[in-house]
């Protein structure tokens, strides 16, 4: 059975769909130096798939610390050792309470406390959102999309050191998405593939047509597993994710990157509006 651990938070890191495109932790603190420091454990979730998928992207693009995997009773004995950084799915109960989506969270945080509901967003490094699309329920579906996920994560902290993005998470919220803005012109060259399970709901592809002027596609969650898989730089694709609040973000498929990030505060959809922003900003270069 696949780790289901209740957690309360909005994590700002891939970029981790989410991937960890947010992070709360300040790049200087003592928490994110030890985390540098220090060997990172990966809690596996007992679906094959996914931590199989875990274990090739980890290989492949986790270069920032060792690693080692750990199954969920080493992870309870270890928890609240201050010292080690943990990698792990948690059930993402805000999601669940206030937009009745099943969503689950890969969280990287560092130990120190006795159980895992007394962790709130101002103690992760960084997260990524696993949506549980309607057409593809479940943890495992995500699979393809891991390695996206931790080249996202990586991405990002290395955004926030770069561009010195420090403050309380708030702070950082904000900066990061205006530094994803400023990556938005790219999507105009690519046609952006939209999960229509989860757009739909929310504006339909005639809606949408008359407001985004660029080549676009709604399509199945497995055209855009394909498109990460294949590393094709033809596309990016939109994500759509509901934490405490929605998200919208599009990502390259090719490398993790996120070239647009938007946080919608106070609605429970996506509006033409956001819409709207969003073709705003890809036209400003």
């Amino acid at each position: 059975m696949r780790l289901r651990i209740c957690f309360l938070f909005f994590l700002f890191a891939c970029t981790i769909n989410l991937y960890a495109q947010l992070s709360a932790t300040d790049y200087k603190s003592s928490q994110y130096l030890r985390f540098k420091a220090s060997k990172t454990y990966v809690v596996k979730t007992g679906d094959k798939d996914f931590d199989d998928a875990m274990a090739e992207a980890l290989n492949d693009c986790w270069k920032i610390t060792p690693f080692e995997f750990i199954d969920q009773d080493q992870f309870k004995k270890m928890i609240d050792d201050k010292d080690v950084t943990f990698l792990v799915v948690m059930t993402n109960t805000m999601s669940e309470s206030n937009w009745g989506i099943q969503s689950e969270i890969l969280g990287l945080i560092s130990g120190g406390k006795r159980k895992i509901s007394l962790y709130d967003l101002k103690d992760m490094l960084a997260y990524a959102s696993i949506e549980h699309f309607k057409d593809q329920p479940g943890t495992g579906y995500s699979a393809p999309q891991i390695k996206n996920m931790l080249q996202c994560l990586v991405n990002t902290m290395d955004i926030v050191e770069k561009n010195d993005i420090r403050g309380d998470d708030i702070k950082m919220m904000k900066r990061l998405t205006l530094y994803y803005k400023t990556q938005a012109y790219k999507i105009k060259d690519r046609v952006l593939l939209i999960n229509k399970g989860t757009i739909e709901k929310h504006i339909d592809e005639n809606e949408f047509t008359n407001i985004y002027p660029y080549k676009f596609e709604y399509c199945t969650q497995q055209k855009i597993d394909d498109a990460i898989r294949n590393k094709d730089k033809n596309y990016y694709y939109l994500k759509v994710t509901a934490l405490g609040f929605l998200d919208l973000f599009v990502f390259d498929p090719a490398s993790g990157e996120v070239v647009y990030g938007d946080l919608l505060f106070d609605t429970r959809k996506v509006k033409e509006k956001h819409i709207k922003d969003m073709v705003d900003v890809i036209g400003r270069k």
